[in-house]
């Protein structure tokens, strides 16, 4: 319903719900809470109706964890965290879409709350093969993609604000190549160990602080 009033979905409203097939984000949704469609395991896409219109601001932790028949994420632009497990051993995913939208993604950069991939969000989905980070995410957690083992490519976007990744956030994903953004200043230990390819990481010409 495109006039929803709901702005929070709360704790394990839809867990285990194994006839949900399909999720549209409500336009005035702010919060999915912990758990909420956790082994959701037919689920197969989530989008918002649409996205230039849509409020919401947090994923939270273990929310889509283990929906084992996911396959398609579309994430709206005004989204801020991306929690824990988020979408934890979602098996089957193959594309996550971070729809961008100017004047939206103009004031996540300028907001005081930083943008956050937290830890293990998206870590063993293992057909996952691309992805392209916002320039709004300052941090991409521990594990973040851990086990994604198919992964072979990762594009950040011009202007990125990422500042922080995590230890073994790329462990044992196929990324080949890779160009750290310029206001990269930790990478943590073991932050691409794993490796199932010989990786060529590139930092950036800007990029003094490493």
């Amino acid at each position: 319903n495109n006039e929803s009033s709901i702005i929070e979905i709360g704790q394990y409203a839809f867990a285990n719900c194994l006839n949900l097939s399909n999720f549209e984000i409500p336009l005035n949704l702010e919060f999915i809470d912990d758990y909420a469609f956790q082994y959701c395991e037919n689920l197969v896409t989530v989008k918002p109706l649409i996205n230039e219109k849509s409020n919401l601001k947090r994923i939270g932790n273990n929310a889509f964890l283990n929906c084992k028949s996911l396959i398609e994420i579309q994430i709206p632009s005004s989204l801020k965290i991306i929690g824990k497990n988020a979408f934890f051993e979602c098996e089957k995913l193959e594309l996550v879409n971070f729809l961008e939208f100017e004047k939206i993604e103009s004031n996540h950069i300028t907001s005081p709350e930083k943008s956050v991939i937290d830890d293990f969000a998206f870590s063993n989905c293992l057909n996952l093969t691309k992805i392209k980070i916002p320039s709004k995410f300052t941090k991409i957690g521990r594990y973040a993609f851990n086990r994604c083992s198919k992964l072979s490519w990762i594009e950040f976007s011009e202007n990125s604000e990422l500042e922080f990744i995590g230890n073994s956030a790329f462990k044992s994903t196929k990324i080949e190549k890779l160009e750290i953004p310029s206001k990269v200043n930790f990478l943590e230990d073991g932050c691409f160990s794993g490796t199932l390819k010989t990786i060529s990481i590139e930092l950036s010409p800007k990029n003094k602080d490493i």
